[in-house]
């Protein structure tokens, strides 16, 4: 990120000057929250916000302050995630990478991803390629709500967890 995207995107958030609730559910990513809401109580969830719309200053003190080696933002997370203390970390994000590298680090949590929406793969060795390098990041979920078989069978390549045909939640409720 450079200098201007930088200034661009500190104008644009928000600043939170409290600590997260604790709370049973922290929302990974505001994006479909509201559909969510449909699913679980508004007051039992804290939302993760991942694309800076709201930064949490304590949080980023702590991770600022941490010095330990690591990248500033995975320690932010890791705080985050941390103070909130929630049963289950929940997605409807289910495109970002990120997520599926938590469940190594907090494996006393839930971690439940639903996909949104179709994927378009490329050609067939396109997709290999792309799977044979996503096996080597670690990924994992405890539950992953999938559109159908055809998602289930490219997914569990790659991606360890209960992977559920479900079809579109979003659609079915």
């Amino acid at each position: 990120m450079n200098f201007f995207s930088l200034i661009k995107l500190l104008f644009k958030c928000k600043f939170r000057f409290t600590f997260p609730k604790h709370k049973k559910v922290l929302i990974n990513d505001e994006s479909l929250s509201d559909f969510v809401f449909t699913l679980i109580e508004k007051e039992e969830c804290e939302i993760f916000h991942t694309r800076f719309e709201e930064i949490n200053i304590p949080i980023l003190l702590l991770a600022v302050l941490n010095l330990n080696k690591g990248r500033l933002t995975g320690k932010y997370v890791d705080y985050y995630i941390r103070h909130v203390n929630p049963k289950v970390i929940l997605t409807i994000n289910d495109s970002k990478l990120s997520f599926y590298e938590l469940k190594k680090n907090f494996k006393n949590i839930l971690f439940i991803s639903i996909q949104n929406g179709i994927r378009n793969y490329g050609s067939f060795l396109e997709t290999q390629k792309k799977i044979d390098n996503l096996k080597k990041k670690d990924l994992s979920v405890d539950y992953f709500f999938v559109l159908n078989k055809s998602y289930e069978k490219v997914f569990s390549q790659f991606i360890k967890g209960k992977i559920i045909v479900s079809g579109s939640l979003k659609n079915n409720s």
